[in-house]
């Protein structure tokens, strides 16, 4: 059927062909003057013209019939297999990701967004995670603040750049996609008008960030996801005097000097030093007193700072990020030391400066508070650059390397989500893990989850029954007693 295809469509744009240098042939044949001559040739420029066009677009459509009935067609196949067994109750079904690219721009645009929809799929069915828990922000909750002041600072229409450092980081999709469905929902006037990649490298989002206002000049907002990258792009529009909203996360020193100077709108913050300080406290208290949590997942409010409340977290004096009062609040005490053992605990992180300092001194600071109970720490850090920042090729020989080490547990961030088959490695060999600031959510888990806490209701229950049972029986005997006495 294609070959048909392409065949009439070569025959068409030689028959067009044919009928231009026809037609000039018969104008100079007719009309052998200079202007009429001249008339010819611009008839056959023309025709030779609309012949490489045709020749073109009918190659054009080719490939792009090739990437629907190849690749598109493959991931659609897959998402609809995936979904079939999904209602079919197989929670486990996984879907493959396909590393080939579409030859055309537009079908690579529909494959970008089938690849996240697999994405996504393949995190309701991922294997749930066998850590301690998770203490850390809501990523899909922070985009939707960032959509709700979004909505306030555009009045409900406009147009949006986002800008994630790539679709396998799944904490930055999120953020994306909770401020897009609050959109949609809330604020339907609100376009996007396109997803940048930026590898999380700064020059590069201030270049994509220089594009994006000139192929939309109508653009409103650019809304970044990380916090590492805006820098640039805040000092690019500046030197081009282009004044643009931008909304953007973590407050660093950076930053926070952009928010000052007027170069970005806002930023979104999270409680980075609690993070990593409580993990780590979760971590001491599960190896030393079996502790467990009532909830897995342990989020932290999103924080909004604009220029009106960021000295209510920021001490220009020493320029650095300070906790109010309900914030140490929240900090974990250890439970008491019986045990008198010594433990060595990993801190894994993607890497220590900028964004990740505040982190990393959150866990050294539970540390130092842990030295009287026998407790040794080693910071790892896995940044190679910024194409596979965070990526299991990275995390998971350091995590084996805790594991050949005799560590008793470690606490880590999870990017990609494939660094949780090594997580559960680890606690299959005895480790205690706990998590902090980013990981991959599970649809397995939740289930899970309802499952654990339905049985602890029930042996709760059946313990109080006991219980209440024992009381009746005593205030009997009580009575019997009394009864003996008179």
């Amino acid at each position: 059927m294609r070959s048909h295809r392409n065949i009439h469509g070569f025959l068409l744009s030689v028959t067009r062909l044919s009928i231009s240098i026809g037609a000039a042939v018969l104008l100079f044949l007719v009309f052998p003057s200079p202007i009429p001559s001249i008339i010819s040739l611009l008839v056959f420029v023309c025709g030779v013209f609309l012949f490489i066009t045709a020749r073109k677009n009918d190659r054009h459509k080719a490939l792009l019939l090739a990437d629907t009935e190849n690749t598109l067609k493959e991931m659609s196949r897959q998402i609809a297999h995936g979904i079939s067994s999904f209602a079919a109750g197989d929670l486990r079904y996984r879907l493959s990701v396909s590393d080939q690219t579409c030859t055309t721009e537009e079908a690579e645009s529909v494959a970008k967004r089938l690849r996240t929809s697999i994405e996504d799929f393949n995190g309701m069915t991922a294997t749930p995670p066998k850590r301690t828990c998770f203490v850390g922000a809501n990523g899909y909750e922070e985009g939707r603040v960032a959509g709700i002041r979004i909505q306030e600072m555009l009045s409900g229409s406009g147009s949006i750049a986002y800008f994630i450092p790539a679709y396998t980081q799944v904490n930055h999709v999120l953020r994306m996609k909770g401020c897009r469905d609050y959109l949609a929902e809330h604020a339907p006037g609100i376009k996007t008008a396109a997803v940048f990649e930026t590898d999380g490298d700064p020059e590069n989002a201030a270049n994509k960030a220089l594009q994006a206002v000139s192929d939309f000049p109508d653009l409103s907002l650019i809304y970044i996801t990380d916090g590492h990258s805006p820098g640039k792009v805040g000092h690019a529009l500046a030197e081009k005097n282009i004044n643009i909203k931008i909304l953007i996360y973590d407050a660093t020193p950076d930053n926070i000097d952009m928010l000052k100077k007027g170069m970005i709108t806002a930023l979104i913050e999270q409680n980075t030093f609690a993070q990593t300080w409580n993990a780590f406290m979760h971590l001491f208290n599960a190896c030393e007193s079996s502790w467990k949590p009532a909830t897995a997942k342990m989020y932290m409010d999103p924080i909004y700072v604009d220029r009106e409340n960021y000295t209510t977290y920021w001490d220009d004096v020493q320029n650095k990020r300070v906790m109010r009062e309900e914030e140490i609040a929240q900090l974990v005490q250890p439970l008491p030391y019986r045990s008198g053992k010594k433990y060595k605990f990993g801190v894994l992180m993607p890497q220590t400066n900028d964004f990740f300092a505040p982190l990393v001194a959150g866990a050294e600071a539970a540390a130092k508070e842990l030295a009287p109970y026998g407790v040794e720490i080693e910071v790892c850090n896995a940044y190679n650059n910024q194409t596979d920042f965070g990526s299991a090729k990275l995390y998971n020989p350091i995590i084996q390397s805790f594991i050949d080490r005799g560590f008793d547990g470690f606490i880590t961030g999870i990017i990609d989500p494939n660094v949780m088959y090594g997580v559960n490695k680890a606690v299959d060999q005895g480790l205690t893990v706990t998590t902090f600031s980013t990981e991959p959510s599970s649809f397995r888990e939740i289930i899970l989850t309802m499952i654990d806490n339905a049985e602890s209701l029930v042996k709760s229950s059946q313990n109080l029954a006991a219980a209440a049972e024992e009381s009746a029986r005593a205030n009997t005997q009580i009575g019997r007693s009394i009864s003996g006495i008179r």
